[in-house]
């Protein structure tokens, strides 16, 4: 009995090595592995990585220019505005009348051969403050222009220097507005004065 089944068993391994089929486990495991990286190529074909993904949905995308501050924007003409108003500028700083020059924000190194949104065309004190599309002009407008245009005139320095003595008024009205806040309006007049004489004598 116990060499019938010996002999059966060497039957059967002799069979296998003939046909092949002596691990089918070890084919099956090797075609899964197989289709796997196979499956793994496929996916890493169609689609990024992780990380390429999350640098695109995690803020990495690339950000758009910062837009040019209104005391840089130019304009080439007259022609085609939105808004075009007048108000007028005067200003003296310890009992002198500082006259608004009459080439204010025209020709200057941020608007080469064009006009600032503010702008004056003679010294009268009347500016010019004209846009392709409407804002809110407001005074700190004035005085970055004007540090553009003149950046080595210091005359104005005091109204920063020393704010505790300006007075600030527009159309009479005393205002205590930053000038980020004070709006210039068609026809109003601002009016600002340093002063430490009269501050002194209160």
């Amino acid at each position: 009995m116990k060499a019938l089944q010996a002999f059966g068993l060497v039957f059967v391994l002799i069979a296998g090595l003939v046909l092949g089929i002596t691990e089918p486990w070890s084919n099956a495991t090797q075609e899964e592995s197989t289709n796997a990286d196979e499956g793994a190529s496929i996916t890493e074909t169609a689609a990024p990585h992780n990380g390429t993904e999350q640098g695109v949905a995690g803020g990495e995308q690339t950000s758009e220019p910062a837009p040019t501050p209104r005391s840089e924007q130019c304009l080439d003409s007259h022609n085609a505005l939105a808004m075009h108003i007048h108000p007028r500028l005067e200003l003296v700083i310890d009992g002198q009348n500082i006259t608004v020059p009459g080439d204010l924000g025209i020709d200057t190194s941020a608007c080469v051969q064009a006009m600032h949104l503010l702008h004056s065309h003679d010294a009268s004190g009347k500016l010019h403050i004209e846009g392709y599309e409407t804002f809110t002009p407001t005074a700190d407008l004035i005085f970055e222009v004007w540090n553009i245009s003149y950046p080595q005139d210091d005359s104005l320095r005091p109204l920063f220097d020393d704010p505790t003595n300006v007075t600030v008024s527009v159309d009479g009205a005393a205002t205590d507005a930053a000038w980020n806040e004070v709006v210039l309006k068609d026809g109003e007049t601002l009016r600002v004065v340093h002063s430490t004489e009269s501050n002194s004598e209160d």
